[in-house]
């Protein structure tokens, strides 16, 4: 906030104002609104610019000013405050304390300036990097690989281990059927693109104040029925190409139904996955932006697998 604001006492008439604002004007931040403000400077309604060029000369400030004034807390967190603004359109907004005192106002450019540092802070832990403060071309090399490099380890190493892990289990039926080693990939990927797409919505939707924690049972029965749309819809291809692919082998029916059930049920689990991720770091406290591409990808590399060679040795061994 800025503590440059345009004031005005509540006994003065229209003609008065104006030459106080005359005075005013050079040093403030803006003077489009005009604060009401009694002896303990608390406040008591605005005055727009406007309505004071138009107004009587004779009018007194206090019989023509608005009283229902949308303010926030000196304590309020910036995103918020950038919401309100953008909520109501307004050029600034007021800040108060506890007892009611004008404090300071916040402009519509200073919040601008927020937006984009936060959209910056969201975008690189989606990406699974640290913040960076500097630009990215100015930054020094060491930081920006620092800051890539331990994201990138931890979920290495997190797949590496569990990964790893899943495969050795399913040994035996990777032995039998060869051909399975050849999908994983593509189911693997689905379940990765479909939960990185859940995980952003559903991040942004937060950013923007248009889903609350206490919506989780909304967002995760619409996040269930769009996850079994989009399963049904990619297995169907999976299975299609899965058949073409597997033209010449003797098992390809029960091969494509096998390919065409893990795509849809790794799909539907990927898209749960990216949507529950962000509610549960919004609730630990967590900015839900690092709940996204790279989470979501490790957890449901590993369960993928899972349920890829589950469903192959139910249908193959």
């Amino acid at each position: 906030m800025t503590t440059d604001y345009a004031w005005l006492p509540v006994d003065i008439t229209v003609a008065q104002a104006i030459d106080e604002l005359r005075k005013q004007a050079p040093e403030k931040e803006t003077i489009y609104y005009v604060y009401v403000l009694d002896q303990n400077r608390r406040l008591l309604g605005f005055v727009s610019l406007r309505h004071l060029i138009v107004a009587k000369p004779t009018a007194v400030i206090g019989d023509m000013m608005q009283i229902e004034v949308i303010s926030v807390r000196v304590d309020a967190d910036r995103e918020e405050v950038a919401r309100m603004l953008a909520r109501y359109n307004f050029l600034a907004i007021p800040v108060i304390d506890d007892q009611h005192r004008l404090v300071g106002i916040v402009t519509h450019d200073d919040v601008i300036d927020v937006v984009v540092e936060e959209a910056t802070e969201d975008a690189l832990h989606q990406a699974g990097v640290a913040t960076i403060v500097e630009s990215y071309i100015d930054a020094p090399f060491a930081t920006i690989w620092r800051k890539r490099a331990v994201w990138l380890a931890c979920f290495f190493v997190a797949e590496l281990v569990l990964a790893t892990t899943a495969m050795a289990h399913f040994e035996e039926a990777i032995a039998a059927v060869l051909t399975l080693t050849m999908f994983v990939p593509l189911c693997i990927s689905t379940g990765g693109n479909s939960g990185s797409q859940a995980a952003t919505l559903i991040t942004r939707a937060l950013a923007l104040g248009h889903v609350e924690l206490a919506d989780w049972w909304r967002i995760m029965r619409h996040e269930l029925l769009m996850g079994a749309a989009l399963g049904v819809t990619v297995g169907l291809v999976g299975f299609a190409g899965a058949l073409v692919i597997q033209s010449d082998n003797p098992d390809r029916w029960v091969l494509a139904l096998v390919i065409g059930q893990s795509v849809a049920c790794i799909c539907l689990w990927g898209t749960l996955l990216g949507a529950v991720l962000p509610l549960v770091f919004k609730r630990l406290g967590f900015d839900p932006g690092y709940a996204s591409s790279p989470f979501v990808a490790t957890f449901v590399d590993v369960t993928g697998i899972l349920i890829y060679f589950s469903l192959a040795e139910l249908y193959l061994l």
